[in-house]
């Protein structure tokens, strides 16, 4: 994964750090089926309040918040139960003084990379082996216009009060930058032995039978559908304090 952001940056781990003079914002996407995790470094002498509810991501332009506001089905029509939304504490988030939040957000399902030709990758050096074994692996490398991944976040945080005035917002772009094909371990490649935060991997999966039950979706399967066109995309656009941890 990578960013265009100027202001955000990657720090020895991995990590997309913004950096800033009260709290710092990190992502990390280690592991399997990009499990996106975003931590909150509160640098300040007074708590931070994160609204998981008014804060979320965008896949091909559909915006999924971190937090399910309260969506119920009713014949075939879907009901927001608003005051779930703002009044549920289940929504927000709490960052002690000199803390650290951490919480997976989001993981991505249904990627199929194994079903893109071979003819589309070529050898490279890889971004993801830089300081590794040197070897060239199967790879095709995007830019920001033609990934087959773009991902934009954003984080709404507030300091002391919960009005609009007082919140901080960030929003984020990320977009995936190789594509690395192979068979064996991972633990050839540096950047899953070192588990930067700038990796993820995905293994294939055998296909499922259908189940016969229907259930309403949930935004971890909204998002799966769209990552669904995944493959499409991937063929066509081929050419001084101590900071302690906590987690939610």
């Amino acid at each position: 994964m990578n960013t265009k952001d100027p202001y955000t940056i990657k720090n020895e781990y991995g990590e997309f750090l913004i950096e800033g003079d009260s709290l710092d914002v990190i992502y990390n996407f280690y592991g399997e089926n990009a499990p996106i995790e975003v931590s909150i470094v509160n640098k300040m002498s007074k708590p931070l309040y994160i609204n998981w509810r008014k804060s979320g991501i965008m896949i091909d332009d559909i915006p999924s918040p971190y937090q399910d506001p309260g969506i119920h089905q009713l014949d075939d029509q879907t009901i927001v139960n608003f005051s779930t939304f703002l009044d549920d504490p289940d929504g927000l988030g709490y960052v002690k003084p000199y803390s650290r939040l951490n919480k997976q957000i989001l993981e991505l399902t249904n990627f199929n990379f194994d079903k893109i030709p071979d003819s589309l990758f070529l050898k490279w050096n890889t971004e993801a082996d830089s300081r590794g074994d040197n070897k060239k692996y199967n790879t095709i490398r995007y830019i920001e216009s033609n990934s087959p991944i773009y991902l934009r976040t954003f984080l709404t945080i507030y300091e002391d009060s919960m009005e609009a005035g007082e919140a901080f917002f960030y929003e984020n772009d990320f977009y995936m930058s190789e594509l690395i094909k192979g068979r064996g371990s991972l633990n050839k490649i540096e950047a899953y032995r070192n588990w930067r935060g700038d990796f993820f991997f995905v293994k294939p999966q055998k296909e499922k039978k259908p189940k016969p039950e229907k259930k309403a979706p949930s935004i971890l399967e909204k998002v799966a559908h769209v990552t669904e066109q995944i493959l499409l995309w991937a063929v066509e656009g081929s050419s001084g304090h101590e900071i302690n941890q906590q987690s939610e």
